[in-house]
């Protein structure tokens, strides 16, 4: 009887430790979940919000055209009209009958035209519309069997949002760390919000000789500050679509914008080509590959090492960059026509 009691509590002690591993995981499994999916939505807002822009500068850029058209048409037939008075007046005195006839009839005619008008209101929000944000149902799966009675985080389990999406919290490992970072942009880029990620496009509004950076709005240490269950580290990861001359890397973050920061720089387009002047580069950089359209290229700060990895198609290319503050900002550097997608 000792002996299957004794079992019997080994057996129960074992899966209280599967149980509790696995309660953890899953905890960090779904965190890491709705964390990718809110960078996602932030990315979508990011575009929502640039598409809005756009429409409503094509719409005063067009709207500044009718005015300026019907304004210079308007007053040209003023212009007519006060012309053919003064050509009257003066022919009224010296002119001969036939002038002063012809020069009325003109002025009629100029008068009873059809003169050029504008109607409007401005501008307007004909529909608002809603933001509509994926619910996520986030249960947990936990029960005691003490006295055949649930425990009391299976009572309390409740949703907290709407049921659009249900969490099935079954893996024991937990994913790669998503995607945390940020990236505004500008009129230079277009960018669309695509299946897997957000496609960037430099479109420079001011000449193809001219470079567009990209940085993210955070900076990996307040990325990991925010985030401690990612242990130290931050990822972006990117597609390389049409790139010749783009260059992907960090740069430190300044309050003076007019003046250029540090930062380590690649150009994947081609052999052995980084730049800047940032923290130790190791040989490792020099040993980057060459690229092509197509290619998924992953970079991995740790704040522990504070060290910066690079991984080309799944395959790690070691630590690039090491003594490296978290200070710093993710950054693309790329000409017009060149484009890559940001991966959530």
């Amino acid at each position: 009887m000792l002996t299957q009691n004794r079992q019997r509590l080994e057996t129960q002690a074992n899966e209280l430790h599967r149980v509790s591993k696995q309660y953890t995981d899953t905890y960090d499994s779904v965190e890491n979940i709705i964390s990718e999916r809110f960078a996602a939505f932030k990315q979508q807002l990011v575009q929502r919000e640039l598409e809005a822009r756009n429409a409503l500068s094509a719409l005063r850029d067009a709207g500044d055209v009718t005015l300026t058209t019907t304004r210079k048409a308007f007053l040209s037939r003023l212009n007519d009209v006060n012309v053919g008075l003064l050509r009257f007046r003066t022919l009224e005195n010296n002119g001969a009958d036939y002038e002063v006839l012809e020069n009325r009839s003109k002025i009629h005619a100029c008068a009873n035209a059809e003169v050029p008008s504008i109607m409007g209101r401005g501008f307007q929000l004909t529909n608002i519309g809603d933001l509509v944000l994926t619910g996520l149902e986030v249960t947990l799966d936990l029960n005691s069997s003490d006295n055949r009675m649930e425990s009391p985080a299976a009572k309390g389990r409740q949703p907290v949002a709407n049921n659009n999406l249900q969490v099935a919290i079954q893996k024991s490992a937990p994913p790669p760390v998503p995607l945390r970072l940020t990236f505004p942009v500008d009129d230079n880029v277009q960018a669309s919000v695509g299946e897997d990620g957000v496609f960037l496009r430099c479109v420079a509004k001011h000449g193809n000789g001219v470079q567009i950076g990209v940085r993210s709005r955070e900076t990996l240490s307040s990325i990991i500050n925010r985030y401690p269950r990612d242990n130290g580290n931050v990822s972006w990861q990117v597609r390389l679509e049409n790139i010749k001359d783009t260059f992907l890397g960090v740069v430190e973050k300044t309050r003076n914008s007019a003046v250029l920061p540090d930062g380590f720089y690649w150009k994947p387009a081609s052999n052995g080509i980084t730049d800047g002047n940032i923290g130790r580069i190791t040989p490792q950089a020099d040993r980057l590959p060459f690229c092509k359209n197509g290619d998924l290229v992953r970079f991995l700060y740790n704040d522990v090492s504070q060290s910066l990895q690079v991984t080309v198609n799944n395959t790690n290319c070691g630590e690039i960059v090491t003594a490296l503050n978290g200070n710093i900002l993710a950054c693309f550097i790329f000409f017009p026509g060149e484009s890559l997608t940001l991966m959530f």
